[in-house]
């Protein structure tokens, strides 16, 4: 998918959490395209840019197989409003303000990940409403995103 759309690359979190938001609004648009999610699929080269070495290979796998089930955020009818929190993947390690809008989860697995990347978390909500559909995940990987949904799910015993 091209998104030559943006029109410039985000240099801070606040910007890339905008740049996240504006394309995942896409998601609850009627007319989004059925493939929008594959645009977010990571490439072969994103595992060793977002995991550390000891956790590249268990990632691969994992993600080859929840990728063959095409996942795809969506939002339920009503929610046209959606959140996004980013965070250095160095600060998931331990409970903090930042890391908790994550799952629990990644406090276990945080140290798998490269600590210089921007991980994102997001909810799809009713306006005036603070619950909604809850999703995690996604990678900022420079000039894209790459979407990791679950890691703890992969990489924890």
């Amino acid at each position: 998918m091209d998104n030559s759309d943006d029109t410039q690359t985000p240099k801070n979190v606040k910007e890339i959490e905008e740049t996240a938001r504006q394309l995942l609004y896409r998601f609850l648009q009627p007319d989004a395209p059925g493939d929008l999610a594959e645009y977010l699929r990571p490439e072969p080269e994103d595992f060793r840019e977002v995991f550390v070495e000891s956790a590249v290979e268990r990632a691969r796998e994992g993600y080859n197989a929840v990728w063959m089930q095409s996942p795809r955020p969506k939002g339920n009818p009503g929610q046209t409003v959606v959140r996004v929190w980013a965070v250095p993947a160095s600060l998931l390690t331990d409970e903090n303000e930042l890391s908790m809008r994550f799952p629990n989860g990644y406090r276990a697995i945080a140290h798998l990940f490269n600590p210089h990347r921007i991980w994102l978390a997001w909810k799809f909500l009713a306006p005036g409403e603070r619950a909604g559909m809850a999703y995690d995940g996604l990678v900022w990987r420079g000039d894209r995103f790459a979407w990791f949904p679950k890691p703890y799910r992969i990489l924890g015993d």
